[in-house]
């Protein structure tokens, strides 16, 4: 009865699920700016388009569900010289990154620390980032965060330091003369790409997938579980008789299961399952039918609205996300059994180090006797 009064609810709110399907369409619209062939900024705009029906035709609304502008700095003509030697030099310099959501009263900034190696014989460049530091602005001015510290990250050394405070002060020197920092200025010598896509998802829900998640998926977790039991005590007597005839004489062994292993079939179990094509819009337990149009014009919520104005796409594409039950439900199991097996091989280690050393405890005071 206890059974029945759980799987009851889940098979209702199941069915109530299954007959449900959505279509939204979404608008990404995307700039950049570049200066000399350098990337300086990005602007991008998702606007999701609500509808009642699949042919798209009782429209319901507009939701901005992301508007970001990021901008990018490059100090590199400032340095400072690490090491010279005959075969290469060592440069500390830093570049720098904001990030400005439309939600969000503050530009935020990530300055990175580079260190630069020029090979002399080749005149080849290795570089590597080797610290970070953030802080944020609001009305061109540097905020505090909550413990009152204007700026947060690792700890960088005394000459690297000065190099930083001259480069911030250079970087709000620029923006005090572009005025609102939330502004990309364009000038004669930089130019810009505009592109914009509308994607439109129907999503059916898979009935036979739900229902394996609902009533299937805890039987495969409870069978992975009781395997790595299993597993964990067959280790354990294996290596507890190890440590037994290493110390009466015998053969040295010991056995352990392979965490890189584990962990390995894990990851892939994981990637085998995740959705390939615009995962972003994925809705879970559901078939997807993706169309995606491409525009070289930046196209907004009026002109998609706006009948009398043709907005003609230069490429469109389908994509087909249909979940195949059986792979589906096979991927999920084996994404599940190797998270399983990655916990139970983490548990088995140090219980198998541990059963193998008391055995060979046992095997010297009882084993010669």
């Amino acid at each position: 009865m206890k059974f029945l009064n759980y799987v009851l609810p889940l098979g209702c709110a199941a069915a109530l699920f299954c007959s449900c399907q959505s279509t939204r369409v979404y608008t990404q619209s995307s700039e950049e700016l570049y200066e000399d062939d350098m990337l300086i900024a990005e602007s991008s705009t998702v606007v999701r388009h609500d509808y009642a029906d699949e042919q798209c035709e009782q429209f319901q609304g507009n939701k901005v569900i992301q508007d970001s502008t990021k901008r990018y700095f490059d100090f590199s003509e400032d340095y400072t010289v690490v090491s010279n030697t005959d075969e290469k030099t060592t440069l500390h310099l830093f570049t720098a990154e904001s990030v400005r959501e439309q939600s969000d009263e503050y530009e935020n900034f990530t300055f990175s620390l580079v260190e630069a190696e020029i090979i002399k014989k080749s005149d080849d460049v290795n570089s590597s980032v080797i610290g970070t530091r953030e802080f944020r602005m609001k009305d061109g001015a540097i905020v505090p965060f909550g413990g009152g510290s204007r700026f947060k990250g690792g700890s960088f050394s005394e000459e690297d330091e000065k190099l930083f405070a001259a480069d911030v002060e250079k970087l709000l020197a620029s923006l005090a003369d572009g005025a609102d920092s939330s502004d990309v200025k364009k000038s004669r010598s930089q130019t810009s790409k505009i592109s914009s896509e509308k994607v439109q998802v129907v999503s059916v829900p898979n009935k036979k997938y739900i229902a394996y998640s609902i009533l299937g998926k805890p039987f495969v977790i409870l069978g992975t579980s009781c395997w790595q039991i299993l597993k964990c005590c067959g280790y354990a007597f294996i290596n507890f008789s190890g440590g037994y005839s290493t110390a009466t004489g015998g053969d040295a062994f010991w056995k352990m299961p392979s965490y890189s292993k584990s962990k390995q079939k894990a990851q892939e179990a994981k990637a085998a399952n995740a959705v390939q094509q615009y995962p972003e819009y994925h809705l879970p337990f559901t078939d997807n039918k993706i169309t995606v149009e491409t525009y070289d014009r930046n196209i907004n919520v009026v002109s998609l609205e706006d009948e009398s104005e043709l907005i003609v796409p230069i490429e469109k594409y389908e994509y087909d996300n249909t979940m195949s039950v059986s792979r589906a439900a096979k991927a999920d199991a084996a994404s599940t059994a190797a998270t399983a097996g990655l916990i139970g091989t983490i548990i088995t280690i140090p219980v198998s180090g541990l059963t193998w050393v008391l055995g060979a405890v046992f095997g010297a005071f009882y084993g010669n006797k």
